[in-house]
């Protein structure tokens, strides 16, 4: 099923969202952005939980809280995870450009962002347009969100980078993660939102 809406900030732009049964292998390098703020709070001990439960090692992951916090395989991932501090509203995107350098440096990678609501971006978005314009891989960006509410990043990155949606799994973040990353084991067929930016005169005309 498709669907076209116009772009929230771009006047000549339109985005095509599409549902589409989405490969199932697990990405070669897997890099996760968790969002440190007050709504992932509540989910941490499960999230936590649920990466433990899985075994789950990533390629790398990035903390967004008040400052970028990395990952360092020395230690376990879950015990990572629950050890963090959450709290307040954080921009998302110090951690989202952390992620891209790293995924878009070889092929076969994936980012895993689980955030909350991004009312506000405090950073430049350029610099990592113009990153993602120029990179010569563009790792999907699975995207799990938590909570309603606006999210400017996503506005400003729209058609920019390809996002992918997943569609199984519950209403928490662990929930979700847990669907997700079944599917990569092959134990359950993913569904997703995929969304690309198209012209607006383009999309009229195919009506």
């Amino acid at each position: 099923h498709d669907s076209v809406t116009p772009h929230p900030t771009d006047p000549a732009a339109s985005i095509r969202q599409t549902i589409q049964s989405v490969r199932t292998e697990r990405p070669a390098r897997v890099i996760y952005v968790i969002d440190g703020s007050r709504e992932l709070r509540a989910h941490r001990s499960d999230l936590a939980a649920e990466f433990a439960r899985a075994g789950e090692e990533p390629h790398a992951a990035f903390l967004a809280g008040d400052a970028l916090e990395t990952w360092a395989k020395s230690q376990p991932f879950a015990p990572w995870i629950n050890g963090r501090s959450f709290g307040g509203g954080c921009d998302n995107l110090p951690a989202l450009e952390a992620a891209w350098n790293l995924a878009s440096a070889e092929p076969g990678s994936a980012i895993v962002w689980i955030h909350g609501p991004q009312p506000v971006t405090l950073h430049d978005i350029d610099p990592l347009l113009d990153r993602i314009a120029k990179s010569t891989h563009r790792p999907a960006i699975y995207e799990l969100s938590v909570g309603a509410g606006p999210n400017r990043i996503i506005e400003k990155l729209d058609g920019a980078v390809r996002w992918e949606r997943p569609l199984a799994g519950g209403a928490s973040p662990a929930e979700r993660v847990a669907a997700l990353l079944r599917t990569w084991a092959g134990k359950q067929e993913n569904f997703a939102v995929l969304r690309e930016r198209i012209n607006r005169k383009a999309a009229a005309s195919s009506d």
